[in-house]
């Protein structure tokens, strides 16, 4: 018996069995295996499956973005409720129209857990601290700049010095 792998549609590997002439869906988590004659009956076969069989809870995320590896920013919480075909996450905004949340943007996203008011108030008491810090940083740096010669003052007194030959 030969098989023939052809993809992997949704989590499940699809196989051309060239005995039967028919097409095979494996999947290792659901541990189920079924048959069907054409392609386009397995793919319907499979998203049946998954939609018979999967239980989808709506969950919650919080953007944290990211810049140079370093937070950069906290977001609203939005509430994640459902999952398309193509994989991509659905969320309902603030108006009550259904979005998508694009592979880009998710990136950023993490689950909601009970501790993130707290990791807020944290995250921007450490930003103002970083803020003070730099502030305090740029007025030494202006300072020390202010005690240097300038340019100006180093022809200065090198004319000084040349009259004095």
């Amino acid at each position: 018996m030969s098989k023939v792998i052809i993809e992997t549609y949704r989590g499940f590997e699809i196989r051309f069995n060239t005995e039967t002439e028919s097409f095979t869906a494996w999947n290792d988590f659901y541990d189920t295996e079924f048959s069907k004659k054409d392609y386009s009956a397995i793919t319907r076969g499979i998203d049946k499956y998954i939609k018979c069989n999967v239980k989808f809870e709506a969950f919650e995320v919080v953007q944290l973005s990211a810049y140079g590896g370093e937070p950069a920013f906290i977001g609203e919480s939005i509430k994640i409720t459902g999952i398309r075909k193509d994989g991509k996450l659905t969320y309902k905004d603030n108006d009550g129209k259904a979005r998508q949340l694009d592979n880009y943007s998710a990136k950023s996203h993490y689950l909601s857990f009970p501790e993130l008011p707290a990791a807020i108030k944290m995250y921007n008491y450490l930003n103002k601290e970083k803020e003070a810090a730099l502030s305090h940083f740029h007025e030494k740096v202006a300072e020390l700049m202010a005690e240097l010669p300038t340019l100006t003052n180093a022809n200065e007194a090198a004319k000084g010095l040349m009259k004095n030959r």
